[in-house]
């Protein structure tokens, strides 16, 4: 087996630990409405998770904005809003 191979395969196995997780905050967390649960789990895994491993696996993040062109920024906000 090839390190590649074992990286993809250890991806798989993670990706799919995470998807299948997910949901194991509704069950400790009765009193709230299950919309509520779903805003706070999609605010946490779409907004608060992705910043803090942007800072801490790429050095010098800001000035990697700062330095990129605004239309590929733009771009890069468009698509992922979508």
């Amino acid at each position: 087996m090839t390190v590649d191979l074992g990286w993809g395969i250890g991806g798989v196995i993670i990706g799919g630990l995470l998807n299948g997780s997910w949901v194991l905050p509704m069950k400790r967390i009765k009193a709230w409405k299950w919309e509520n649960t779903l805003l706070f789990i999609s605010v946490v895994g779409l907004v608060i998770i992705p910043w803090a491993a942007a800072v801490t696996t790429v050095p010098k993040l800001g000035r990697v904005f700062l330095e990129t062109c605004w239309l590929t920024l733009g771009k890069v906000i468009v698509f992922g809003i979508g």
